[in-house]
């Protein structure tokens, strides 16, 4: 049986709101649902937050990285300098009396 979360929500906190005697004296089929979507909604709630801490301790760790490195590299200055050292190669290889290919 599939419900969606805020039934499942609903049951959870209609269970976790009331005192233990007062669930007990609850019928069967009723009880187990509740228990079923208490149990569920604590699962997915630990799960949650399990994933957050998990995301803010890869955060910590890409920013105490980042602290280590040196100046991250400018990749369109290098890109730049290495146009310009090939057309220098280019140029110094052709022969005095020969013109440009450009």
């Amino acid at each position: 049986m599939e419900f969606n979360d805020g039934l499942v929500r609903r049951y959870a906190r209609r269970m976790a709101g009331r005192p233990p005697s007062v669930s007990a004296r609850i019928k069967e089929p009723a009880r187990t649902l509740e228990v079923s979507c208490f149990l569920r909604y604590c699962l997915l709630t630990a799960t949650d937050q399990l994933i957050f801490m998990v995301q803010r301790r890869v955060a910590d760790l890409w920013r105490h990285c980042a602290d280590g490195v040196a100046s991250s590299l400018d990749w369109a200055q290098q890109y730049q300098e290495l146009l310009r050292s090939s057309s220098s190669t280019k140029t110094s290889r052709l022969a005095p009396d020969c013109p440009s290919p450009i």
